[in-house]
């Protein structure tokens, strides 16, 4: 297998983005929120963020040990969630109306009567820009989770695919992330030295696929039609039998938002990667993966002690100024451009308007798109799994095939395709961010999508 280095201080350290970010059509967040007491004035409430006018499906839940309510209030100022003068005030759970628009309250006793565990619910679309705060009884820290199924106006992305680092915790259950509705052939692997099992629960709380008591709970690769959806499961003895190696796979449109979880048996640490929608060459699902190329062994089964993977081949056209790989097919640029040329994933005026998606513009992707080099015109931003498989890890500054001329020496890195949440499976992503690799050591890192690195274009041969 593989080894893809990762950022541990982005993708491990459980690091919590601030405030609401409803940049893309659909997904999900969580952040933390300090909670003041309020003292003596009942009107000091901590404002947690605001939520845009035309957000669907909106779901927020705040879960703190200090006694606290959610309030929620219009732009115009109506309490729409406040204890005591708000249209929803009561201790048990409720449902009404504003402005044509259902909203749903926990009540301020909370969810199953644990107080400071609340949560509010918008059937539809969000009326208008609303604000929600915290009132605490007492001081505290929240967990804010939230997550929404679209936007008025905005279309989701059709395809794509991501990896991130899921901490496994120690006879206990970890959320890996929120799976929103209407994703297309979603499929998730989870691949850990540790033994552990996928979980999945619906959005009523149906346990979907758990030992020893979900829908799907045993040994081997089994599937189940739910709500319409054809689920697959490696089964808790893992992929051909190595346990900490499990996936699952649902074909079709997922019909309802529902939430992935994992139980450790030990603690450590699993690679997650997914990819849904339509497969199209820009995606590469098929790529080959090439032996990473490190030799010295730091533990039975890693990299160096099993050295999977296919031969490395490389050959050059000096005329062309292109690197042909010979395994995957896939042909490199390698001009002095890729030393010299810097972009950013998106344009500064569409990072500032939260248009983290839109690559129009002077960007990497059309920089790709424009590019002529070696009489072919078909070139495209690599993703990141393409570009780390370029990664020889028995080389160092760089670590790459001596047939590339033109690597950076300024350790700026190169732009990949792949953004860090086009799909919210992590808390920890940030749609605003993309991947982007650096040569001296092959590991990469998100980034915020309005810097600038260099652009090493790829085409299929």
């Amino acid at each position: 297998m593989k080894r893809i280095i990762l950022s541990t201080s982005l993708l491990c350290s459980g690091t919590l983005w601030a405030g609401f970010n409803f940049g893309e059509c659909s997904g999900s967040g969580t952040f933390a929120q300090h909670i003041n007491a309020y003292g003596t004035d009942k009107e000091n409430a901590v404002t947690v963020g605001t939520i845009p006018k035309g957000i669907q499906g909106l779901e927020v839940n705040l879960t703190s040990e200090a006694d606290v309510d959610i309030r929620l209030y219009a732009d115009n100022g109506d309490k729409i969630v406040h204890w005591p003068s708000g249209i929803l005030k009561k201790a048990q759970k409720e449902t009404k109306s504003y402005k044509d628009t259902k909203v749903t309250y926990s009540g301020y006793n909370g969810v199953n009567g644990k107080r400071g565990h609340e949560f509010i619910k918008v059937e539809g679309s969000t009326p208008s820009l609303l604000t929600m705060k915290a009132f605490g009884y007492n001081e505290g820290d929240a967990t804010v989770n939230y997550s929404w199924t679209g936007k008025d106006g905005c279309s989701n992305t059709d395809s794509g695919k991501g990896h991130f680092t899921q901490k496994i915790p120690n006879k206990a259950i970890a959320v890996v992330g929120e799976i929103p509705a209407n994703i297309e052939n979603l499929e998730v692997s989870l691949k850990s030295n540790k033994d552990i099992d996928i979980q999945l629960y619906g959005v009523d709380g149906t346990a979907i696929i758990a030992w020893p008591k979900g829908l799907l709970h045993g040994s081997k690769k089994d599937t189940i039609t739910y709500n319409g959806m054809n689920i697959e499961w490696s089964g808790y003895y893992g992929v051909n039998g190595k346990a900490g190696h499990e996936y699952i796979k649902i074909t079709g449109k997922t019909t309802e938002k529902m939430t992935m979880k994992v139980y450790g048996y030990e603690s450590g640490k699993a690679d997650v990667d997914y990819s849904w929608g339509h497969r199209t060459q820009n995606e590469n699902n098929d790529l080959k993966i090439l032996k990473t190329g490190s030799h010295i062994s730091f533990h039975e089964d890693d990299d160096a002690d099993l050295q999977l993977g296919e031969t490395r081949s490389y050959s050059r056209n000096h005329s062309k100024q292109v690197v042909i790989d010979n395994v995957t097919g896939l042909m490199w640029q390698d001009n002095n451009e890729t030393i010299k040329i810097v972009k950013s994933w998106v344009t500064e005026a569409n990072y500032k308007k939260q248009k983290y998606q839109d690559t129009s513009g002077d960007t990497a992707s059309t920089y790709c798109t424009n590019l002529t080099l070696g009489d072919y015109n078909d070139w495209r931003l690599p993703t990141i799994d393409e570009l780390a498989n370029l990664t020889d890890y028995g080389k160092r500054s760089p670590a790459i095939d001596s047939l590339f001329l033109n690597v950076d020496s300024n350790d700026r890195g190169y732009w990949s395709s792949t953004s860090n949440g086009t799909m919210s499976l992590s808390s920890i992503e940030n749609p605003s961010y993309a991947f982007r690799i650096r040569s001296e050591e092959g590991d990469f890192y998100p980034y915020a999508k309005n810097e600038k690195f260099y652009v090493r274009c790829v085409r299929n041969k």
